[in-house]
């Protein structure tokens, strides 16, 4: 019986991730933009800001407050850009690099401030960096 709850209570936990983290899709099936935004917490370990608002419209959002950030992850947007000021303040675009083993596309290859699809933009390798805008554009 007990076997029986653990994996009841595995297959709710599974099902409960596997529908927050499928794509959305608006009303005629065309997959809309989401940005997801990562910091590393004490333990080392990479966590996601569960608390942000407007994660799926494009324009500039400001961050609920000044947050820290290790990594962002973009999905269908043309390109999102991070801002150490409130209200995408000119001047403060924050850069960040693709970090993966294997780096096909030159465009990430070096730091930019322009992020495109893909979960392993990082601003920092070892911690965090302190945000407080996004700006997506479709």
């Amino acid at each position: 019986m007990r076997i029986f709850i653990i994996l009841a209570i595995a297959g709710l936990l599974v099902a409960c991730a596997s529908s927050s983290t499928s794509s959305t899709s608006g009303p005629d099936g065309v997959s809309k933009g989401k940005i997801r935004f990562y910091r590393v917490n004490d333990l080392g370990q990479q966590t996601i800001l569960s608390v942000v608002k407007d994660t799926d419209k494009t324009g500039c959002h400001n961050l609920f407050k000044k947050s820290r950030l290790h990594r962002i992850a973009v999905t269908g947007f043309q390109y999102c850009e991070v801002f150490a000021e409130k209200n995408c303040k000119t001047g403060s675009k924050l850069s960040a690099q693709w970090l993966a083993k294997k780096v096909k596309s030159e465009d990430k290859k070096q730091p930019t401030t322009t992020f495109t699809k893909g979960s392993r933009w990082v601003f920092d390798r070892g911690g965090n960096i302190r945000a407080h805008s996004w700006r997506c554009v479709e």
